[in-house]
């Protein structure tokens, strides 16, 4: 029978604190084998012997037969039986706990190791072991101790690569030397410690004060708060799967929660069925509410999409056609005439757009699709050299038959240039001078949901396809009040065949 704080030996004591330590403890605290305790009357020291349950007394008070007076089993003093060693009174004892060797420093890794071993496979003799009222600092040094262990050692693999990415990269310049990046593994070694210490701690009291509550409905438990928080501290040792590098962080927690049920259970004294509903229920509803909340943002992610991208799409679409619009615009006011019967590649060619600007993201054109009478951009598009890039765009506007005269539109990828006979260095008349319309010999004409049309001020406008028709018709009303050709359908018009007037 030793402190519980500090392991002296509490034998033939009629104080009831511990003489090194000034812990407080009582005989029914601790668990002897039959008769192999003395418990002695403070008064006459007349003998009696533990029979009962856990070695304790039957009954626990009555009248002293040698001196007649009333004792209790928690007042008496208590000594071993006559020829049984104090090892031999423990019916068992919690290795992590056993402060009768005073040489335990020196064994302490075989307490750990004995404990988390009873832990594992023989959680219901912990918890009749474990002492009512136990040191609670030594159970959640036990959890936190086996808890960042295990966190560790499952990621063993990924810290040894961390450590030694630097020796097997070899030497390099600009980055870390390697004895800067071993000290800054040590620090987030530190930390990930530091961490996984308070997230145990913090996780095992609330799970305590859970599982405690839930225990006291089906009627008051034997032990307190403090020993639910202790039985659940020792059920961590159970959780030594989890070391198994990448496999043991996805089962290794579901033996400490079968651990907790059976210490709670021989620790409390309670029906197996209340110890399961006490220490299961939290986990379980944690593990509910994490399953439910992953699957609602899943489910929350995959309805902003639906309903989102349509919006972020129009809103990169509406910037892809202000873009060439604003180069348009640009080319028309060093023109200082109207825009006559220039190709949209002269933007190209005067770098003010890419080849890649021709075609919209949402798409799956590609410049090297293009193709005007028969001549591919695809040349251009392979050289990376600008001299070669701008020379190979000459020769291909050379190449290219010149746009007719009388030219309304004309098709580039994309996107529709309609801004011929526009001058744009006048007043602003809301005349559409940039559609985009995907490149039809690529899209069906159905595919494609929002067309973008955009002015000579560059401001832009997303009309769907089901009320395009009634715009374009308004759009040719204002084009006729400018003094231009009505616009047919963006759909119709393609790489060799441009909008010319009727």
């Amino acid at each position: 029978m030793n402190c519980t704080t500090c392991g002296y030996a509490l034998w033939d004591l009629t104080s009831r604190t511990c003489p090194e330590c000034g812990t407080g403890f009582k005989p029914s605290d601790f668990e002897f084998n039959l008769n192999s305790v003395r418990y002695c009357c403070p008064h006459c020291r007349q003998d009696y012997y533990g029979t009962g349950a856990r070695g304790h007394l039957e009954p626990n008070a009555f009248d002293c037969v040698r001196c007649g007076q009333h004792i209790e089993m928690d007042e008496m003093v208590l000594l071993p039986t006559a020829g049984v060693s104090e090892d031999q009174t423990r019916a068992e004892a919690v290795p992590w706990l056993d402060g009768s060797d005073r040489q335990r420093k020196f064994r302490l890794l075989r307490c750990l190791f004995s404990t988390i071993g009873m832990s594992l496979v023989r959680p219901h003799v912990l918890g009749k072991a474990l002492p009512h009222k136990s040191s609670l600092w030594r159970a959640q040094l036990f959890a936190v101790i086996c808890g960042t262990a295990y966190t560790l050692a499952g990621f063993a693999l990924m810290l040894v690569f961390l450590i030694g990415a630097p020796f097997l990269a070899g030497a390099g310049g600009g980055g870390p030397t390697p004895v800067q990046w071993i000290a800054t593994m040590l620090g987030v070694f530190a930390g990930v410690v530091a961490a996984t210490a308070i997230a145990t701690l913090v996780m095992l009291w609330l799970w305590a004060l859970c599982t405690h509550a839930l225990l006291k409905i089906g009627g008051k438990p034997e032990g307190s708060l403090g020993d639910t928080g202790a039985c659940l501290a020792y059920a961590h040792g159970a959780g030594v799967i989890n070391a198994v590098p990448c496999l043991g962080q996805y089962v290794g927690w579901v033996w400490v929660l079968v651990s907790g049920v059976l210490i709670v259970k021989a620790h409390h004294r309670v029906h197996g069925g209340r110890a399961a509903f006490a220490v299961l229920t939290p986990p379980l509803t944690l593990i509910v509410l994490f399953v439910g909340a992953y699957v609602g943002w899943i489910a929350y992610i995959i309805n902003a999409t639906n309903s989102f991208t349509p919006n972020q799409t129009m809103v990169a679409e509406r910037d892809e056609a202000t873009l060439i619009a604003d180069a348009a615009s640009a080319h028309g006011r060093t023109l200082n005439e109207p825009w006559g019967n220039d190709h949209l590649l002269v933007l190209v060619r005067d770098e003010r757009i890419t080849l890649w600007d021709t075609v919209a993201g949402y798409t799956d054109t590609f410049p090297g699709d293009i193709t005007i009478a028969d001549v591919s951009l695809q040349s251009a598009a392979d050289l990376e050299d600008p001299q070669l890039f701008a020379d190979e765009i000459d020769r291909l506007l050379e190449t290219i038959e010149p746009l007719p005269e009388d030219v309304i539109a004309h098709r580039l990828g994309d996107f529709v240039f309609a801004g011929h006979g526009v001058d744009f260095t006048g007043p602003a008349n809301g005349v559409w001078v940039v559609i985009l319309a995907p490149d039809p010999d690529q899209h069906a004409p159905q595919s494609w949901d929002t067309f973008v049309m955009v002015d000579e001020l560059g401001r832009a406008t997303t009309i769907n396809r089901a009320n395009f028709d009634g715009m374009l018709a308004v759009q040719n009303i204002t084009r006729q009040a400018a003094g231009l050709e009505p616009l047919p359908h963006p759909g119709t018009i393609t790489h060799d065949e441009p909008a010319v007037a009727e």
